[in-house]
């Protein structure tokens, strides 16, 4: 029979079939395998910090092996992937791809538009990812610290508000780990925020990121309508001039009929309806597209 697990696999215990002093929600390395002359099933001793060392036999429907979920940022040492925005002033420098050790060391000066790894490669103990735009069929690229990019990507991302769960099988134990009835933050944004209890229980216990990916605060978004007038998007409408629209009186506006009479927005904008276009407020000649394309928008976020 094919064993599921080898030595040293880390496991999340899932089950207790056999009655073992560890409990469902731990997390342990595999430490002793039975015999496959074994008759019985397949049990593995799972050695878990601070439990019994002796009564720690499990089943192997008991277990769940623990992968260690691809990395929240990038690699960027995989050619074809995709640079963050790289800004003038970045250090880089100039690498043929037959070379050893760079020939140049350059600070910023150049103007390259969107970037891609070619590869990498370490110098002084350091990973550096090989770049140049696009379709580039030379030998010279430039070479970016892959620190550096990492930062850059953090930053592009913006900030960490909460944590979701990975994988739904992982829920009944995250919830017990995090001594929660259920997960969902009250905005409905992420499972929980990082200021919960939640998180610092999941924290504590060692799985944050190992079952769990960051939730992004998502950056200001904003749209211009056909004529290049800007708006801001907020998650439930959107922001004009000096004043708010929510997306219900968008909606309103998406569907009127023509002679009625609406009013809407922060600062009752009178709405009419003018041949194909609607005139809001100050704002003449809005088409059926531009709300259209606003309503898409805010239904994004």
């Amino acid at each position: 029979m094919a064993r599921k697990f080898r030595l040293d696999d880390e496991v999340l215990i899932v089950g207790n079939f056999d009655n073992s002093k560890n409990e469902i929600g731990d997390i342990g390395r595999i430490g002793e395998v039975e015999p496959d002359s074994y008759e019985g099933s397949l049990a593995y001793r799972v050695l878990v910090p601070g439990r019994s060392t002796s009564e720690n036999w499990h089943a192997e429907q008991d277990l769940e092996l623990i992968t260690i979920k691809q990395a929240v940022m990038t690699d960027y040492k995989v050619a074809g992937t995709e640079l963050p925005e790289v800004p003038d002033g970045t250090e880089y420098r100039a690498v043929n791809w037959n070379s050893i050790e760079p020939d140049t060391t350059f600070t910023g000066g150049y103007s390259k538009g969107k970037l891609i790894s070619y590869g990498s490669k370490v110098y002084n103990d350091e990973v550096y990812i090989l770049t140049d735009t696009r379709r580039y069929t030379g030998y010279n690229y430039y070479m970016i610290k892959e620190s550096i990019l990492l930062e850059l990507e953090r930053r592009e991302k913006g900030e960490i508000i909460g944590y979701n769960l990975v994988k739904e099988e992982y829920r009944e134990v995250a919830m017990k780990l995090a001594t929660v009835p259920k997960f969902g933050s009250l905005d409905g944004s992420c499972d929980f925020k990082i200021s919960s209890i939640a998180f610092d229980n999941i924290k504590a216990a060692g799985v944050l990121d190992l079952w769990f990916e960051p939730v992004y605060k998502k950056k200001e978004t904003v749209i211009k309508d056909s004529q290049g007038r800007e708006a801001k998007v907020y998650k439930n409408g959107l922001v004009v001039a000096d004043g708010k629209l929510p997306i219900q009186d968008l909606e309103k506006i998406r569907d009127c009929v023509l002679f009625s009479t609406l009013t809407v927005g922060s600062n009752d904008w009178n709405v009419s309806l003018k041949s194909a276009t609607f005139d809001i407020g100050c704002w003449k000649d809005v088409t059926l597209g531009d709300i259209n394309l606003a309503i898409k928008a805010i239904e994004s976020l």
